[in-house]
């Protein structure tokens, strides 16, 4: 129903430009895609398309033929920061920030801190915290670890630290997440160990922005093989912390002055999962893409305070692009617009409804149903995604149409100027047969509707 890529379906973002390589993708709470990307491996421009769906003209961040890393963040009031590393080799490279206010109004590049594969956080007060590998020992360079800098007031960076001692080993932040409160507490959880055993530990840091300093090592229990990469902070202060282990994505959440809770498994596959990419909207609704196997891309929602749901995948995600060879890869949701990003000049973007939007859709057609048939019968396949198990839809396609929060289907028949529904489902389920008797209608000529409102 509804044709093809009604609203869930991958598509070429309308208009849009070549972004040679792209390095980062981020959407603001107003529908607003940022992009940097890197064009001829040695020009990195800056793109933005709007909430109206029009690109901005590039702006040229730098130019060079050592362009290391680069990386965005944006905060809820619409401000962003833009972090890169140019020059030099190995760990010598000179880190670089510049940002856009929320009015459009952009600073000077600056150079802050030398080092690699930089990650960027954007805090309220916008104010940037800047995550990066570096020289654990001066001169030589012998091992590495994770560095920190950070905006102080008036704009300046601050010296460097390192959040973890350099003895224990963390030399990079794969398997690490991060997370900023709009206050400016940064959050840091990263494994205790790159060995675990038989068993292993996540450590949680926090950085005071009062004091200025790191503190804590809470410890948060994990299975050998979980690997956690994904932290948000939700308007309360809930901390939700997105993991994989096993064979599904886990989701645990830690109140304000409260504790970890235990791992809620999102769904359980024969498949383990390929890779996941997650956000957080500023309704505080989880949008979760997890790719397992050859079955493609299943999509996952959890709003604040109620359960996961599986919602409808995307309709072309076999066809169109080829998942395989994509290197930046990123799931990002705004009010009503998310982003999926492929390699080079594949850019797709994907719409999406707001939280309390419907999206209603009918098919009729008239059939005249033969007298003699002992026991007519309508068949059909049907899915259903969004649903509620505990509803039972029995108003389609009249009252309830398109004001339900959840999504339903039903198949009708109407005779004259009477319609009954013969088939109804509010049950999330995927791909079935179904089927309804139409014995009433012998030898009438009736119209047969198919109806869905997709939550």
């Amino acid at each position: 129903l509804g044709g093809p890529c009604t609203g869930l379906c991958l598509q070429r973002a309308a208009n849009s430009p070549s972004f040679g390589e792209v390095n980062a993708i981020a959407v603001d709470d107003l529908g607003v895609v940022h992009l940097v990307g890197l064009v001829d491996r040695q020009d990195l421009n800056y793109w933005r398309r709007d909430a109206a769906g029009n690109w901005d003209p590039p702006i040229l961040l730098h130019s060079t033929e050592n362009i290391a890393d680069a990386a965005l963040a944006v905060n809820r009031n619409g401000d962003l920061v833009i972090a890169w590393g140019a020059g030099g080799g190995n760990y010598s490279s000179d880190l670089y920030v510049r940002e856009r206010s929320a009015a459009g109004q952009w600073t000077t590049a600056r150079k802050v801190a030398g080092g690699r594969n930089p990650t960027v956080l954007l805090d309220g007060n916008a104010n940037w915290h800047l995550f990066y590998d570096a020289c654990a020992d001066a001169g030589t360079c012998s091992h590495t670890a994770i560095a920190y800098t950070y905006q102080l007031p008036g704009g300046s960076a601050s010296t460097y630290n390192f959040p973890v001692a350099p003895e224990q080993q963390l030399t990079n932040l794969a398997d690490t997440a991060l997370a900023v409160t709009p206050t400016g507490t940064v959050y840091f959880i990263y494994p205790e160990a790159t060995n675990f055993g038989a068993g292993g530990r996540l450590l949680q840091k926090t950085f005071n922005p009062s004091s200025q300093s790191w503190s804590g090592n809470t410890v948060i229990p994990i299975q050998t093989t979980t690997v956690c990469e994904d932290l948000f902070v939700g308007h309360d202060g809930t901390l939700h912390l997105l993991c994989i282990g096993g064979f599904t994505v886990q989701h645990r959440t830690r109140p304000p002055g409260g504790s970890w809770s235990e791992p809620e498994n999102v769904a359980a596959t024969n498949s383990s999962v390929d890779v996941y990419f997650a956000a957080m909207d500023r309704a505080d609704t989880i949008h979760l893409m997890m790719k397992f196997g050859a079955q493609g891309l299943s999509y996952f929602t959890k709003p604040r305070n109620d359960d996961w749901t599986r919602r409808q995948p995307l309709a072309n995600i076999d066809a169109d692009p080829p998942w395989s060879d994509v290197g930046i890869w990123q799931f990002t949701a705004g009010v009503e617009v998310g982003v999926i990003g492929g390699s080079f000049d594949d850019f797709h973007l994907r719409l999406l409804p707001t939280a309390i939007s419907t999206t209603v859709s009918s098919v009729a057609k008239s059939v005249t149903i033969p007298a003699g048939i002992e026991q007519p019968t309508l068949s059909f396949m049907a899915a259903l995604y969004g649903g509620n198990d505990s509803v039972r839809a029995t108003a389609l396609p009249q009252a309830d149409l398109g004001t339900a929060p959840f999504s339903f289907f039903a198949a009708t028949v109407t005779a004259g100027i009477t319609t009954t529904t013969v088939y109804s489902s509010a049950t999330p389920t995927d791909w079935h047969l179904a089927w309804a008797d139409l014995s009433a209608w012998r030898g009438e000529t009736v119209t047969v509707t198919f109806a869905v409102q997709q939550a």
